[in-house]
């Protein structure tokens, strides 16, 4: 398998209303609170952690590799899970994500994402913008 040579687009439960961070341009948030986080928000994993000492499969793996070097990017809200873009798989003609030899190895998004050492994710500093 290959690797992620650029940041991955991170989706939130929700956003920040009024406020977002360059590189969004806009927010469609509603929660009115500091503790929310802002669309555009960059975050990354912590870089002195050692990705070569945590069990995970490959292409949690990649995205950890990704996230430490390149960062993750707040791009939307879900209004209900956490989230990760990916490139559509339908142009392959079938699904490389699933099943026992795809890129999820048998498991579930659900179960790749439960590998992904998310308490060692850093936020980086925003350059906050407000259209209230």
């Amino acid at each position: 398998m290959g690797s992620i040579n650029h940041p991955l687009a991170l989706d939130v439960t929700n956003a920040r209303k009024y406020w977002w961070s360059w590189p969004a341009q806009r927010t469609d948030g509603s929660i009115d609170s500091l503790s929310a986080i802002p669309e555009g928000t960059r975050f990354r994993l912590d870089p002195t952690l050692d990705l070569n000492t945590l069990s995970m499969p490959h292409a949690t793996r990649m995205m950890a590799v990704a996230a430490q070097k390149y960062g993750l990017v707040v791009r939307d809200r879900t209004l209900g899970a956490v989230a990760f873009e990916a490139e559509d798989a339908t142009r392959f003609g079938v699904d490389p994500y699933y099943g026992s030899t795809g890129w999820f190895e048998g498991k579930s998004a659900s179960q790749i994402l439960s590998y992904f050492p998310w308490s060692r994710l850093q936020a980086l500093p925003l350059q906050l913008h407000n259209h209230s």
